[in-house]
């Protein structure tokens, strides 16, 4: 049911075709070069028709699913990666590939300057670093070199774009947020339904009370737990009665990934 019939995570059959190329940038040129030419000889070398049904086989799977998430890519990057590595054989698309790479660090660079003048002066070390990996592949255009730019470049992102994407993209940050505010109290969970992140990223059970009880199962538990503190997303927070929401103090107030979240306890 969760595989054809879930909303979770819906989205529509195409979905997989954009981020596969950019998850495998820069040597999505490769990949998709060596996945024609291995099916135009999966007859002479079968080893091809193999990993072309690996990659190709899993990726309509997956695109046949309807709960989609990028992670589940996973199991087939390796053999994109092997279809990539045998296309670079061809030394013209080596340099080709390694053209590109330049082109797609120093676009980095132009984006990441935008963004570090008009939201966040920290992202500037990322212009830098963009620029000198882009550079260095102009210089010495290889393939290792190609490589160990790229590696330098994510490398830069983990401690300057990782928190900021992490604010906007994940629950983590509220979820452990929520967590220390809450201390010895309960923690709990009010909406449609819970979602396993916030329990994972606090560290601890979250009760669950579900909108199905309605309001007068939300009064209920806050009143047989009157230190609890409740987790709400905004929108369904808005849409309480004016009675409830009354008794209600805001603690908290953060985007958990695509969700407007609330943190708050009864008043006293």
């Amino acid at each position: 049911a969760r595989f054809l019939q879930s909303a979770s995570h819906a989205r529509p059959v195409h979905y997989y075709l954009v981020p596969i190329l950019y998850n495998l940038l820069p040597w999505s040129p490769a990949v998709l070069a060596g996945a024609w030419l291995g099916w135009k000889r999966r007859r002479a070398q079968p080893v091809l028709g193999l990993v072309l049904a690996w990659l190709l086989g899993g990726l309509l799977l997956l695109s046949v699913a309807k709960v989609k998430q990028e992670k589940y890519l996973l199991p087939l990057l390796p053999a994109a990666a092997l279809l990539g590595a045998w296309a670079l054989e061809s030394e013209a698309l080596r340099k080709w590939v390694c053209r590109l790479g330049v082109w797609i660090l120093l676009l980095a660079a132009g984006v990441f300057s935008i963004a570090a003048w008009h939201f966040d002066p920290s992202l500037w070390g990322m212009v830098l670093a963009a620029a000198l990996c882009g550079l260095a592949v102009a210089a010495f255009p290889s393939v290792p070199c190609l490589a160990a730019a790229f590696a330098v470049f994510f490398l830069a992102a983990f401690p300057l774009v990782l928190p900021l994407v992490d604010r906007q993209k994940s629950a983590r940050p509220f979820s452990l947020e929520a967590a220390r505010m809450a201390g010895a109290a309960p923690l709990a969970f009010y909406g449609g339904d819970l979602q396993a992140a916030y329990p994972y990223y606090a560290g601890r059970p979250v009760d669950y009370v579900s909108d199905e009880e309605g309001e007068e199962g939300l009064a209920r538990y806050l009143d047989t737990h009157p230190g609890a503190l409740l987790l709400i997303r905004r929108k369904e927070l808005s849409r309480l009665p004016e009675g409830l929401k009354a008794r209600l103090r805001v603690c908290l107030q953060e985007s958990a990934g695509n969700n407007a979240m609330a943190a708050v306890r009864r008043v006293p």
